[in-house]
């Protein structure tokens, strides 16, 4: 899960402590992949800023799109 957030430009840390993957360590690398050693080492103000704009969920919502792609 952590590459396809990556990929989406989501921030990603791991806690993994195993021998990472190619894939693992290019993204790491380019900054997008961050090993999470420390838990002080997350930016808790970006976590509640992001929280903040998030909209509620609307299960409703979610399932009248979902039946509207049934054929």
């Amino acid at each position: 899960m952590n590459r396809e957030a990556a990929a989406l430009g989501v921030p990603v840390y791991t806690t993994y402590g195993g021998r990472l993957g190619g894939v693992d360590e290019e993204l790491i690398r380019d900054g997008r992949l961050k090993p999470l050693t420390d838990p002080r080492a997350l930016d808790h103000a970006q976590t509640r800023q992001r929280r903040r704009r998030t909209s509620p969920p609307r299960p409703a919502l979610m399932l009248q799109l979902l039946l509207s792609a049934l054929p």
